[in-house]
């Protein structure tokens, strides 16, 4: 893992995109957390919203990630710090679980649970932007990993259906 930065990381490190997501995930999970609360009819609704939120975020990180990809190793010092953490974060993630071996035995249900705990995680957190910024690069790691088991399966499903019939 990376270590803390010595300055606290800036809003211009991390992407429009991820911010707008993120501020649209935890207004989605307060609202949640209200209707809940209170018992309102629309919490079901609500929690269907903040899921939705959910997704809209590991997909702008995914994006922002994907696009920092492309850039290739040699503009990695162009990367912002947030992004240049992740990348450390999800080769922690390898290091500690055994990578991709161990990332294919798990199917959506698992990963939407990992994600969920630190998301819950950073909700806990209100405004402690260190352990906020900290949860959100745990779930875009989660988010790499998951989109990368995702790609390899895809490319088996089109290795087997480019198989000749009665191939075994």
């Amino acid at each position: 893992m990376s270590a803390l930065p010595e300055q606290p990381p800036r809003a211009a490190d991390v992407p429009e995109a991820v911010r707008n997501a993120l501020v649209d995930l935890f207004s989605s999970a307060h609202c949640c957390a209200v209707d809940t609360v209170r018992g309102n009819s629309q919490a079901a609704a609500s929690e269907r919203q903040c899921a939705a939120a959910s997704h809209r975020l590991l997909a702008a990180i995914a994006t922002a990630l994907r696009e920092a990809k492309e850039q290739g190793a040699a503009d990695t010092a162009r990367l912002s710090p947030f992004v240049r953490d992740v990348l450390a974060e999800r080769a922690a993630q390898d290091e500690q679980w055994g990578g991709p071996e161990h990332d294919d035995k798990h199917d959506m249900w698992d990963w939407i649970s990992y994600r969920k705990k630190f998301e819950a995680r950073a909700l806990s957190f209100r405004s402690r932007h260190m352990q906020i910024r900290d949860a959100v690069k745990k779930i875009a790691a989660l988010a790499i990993a998951q989109g990368e088991s995702l790609d390899r399966l895809i490319a088996l499903d089109a290795a087997r259906a480019a198989e000749p019939e009665g191939t075994p």
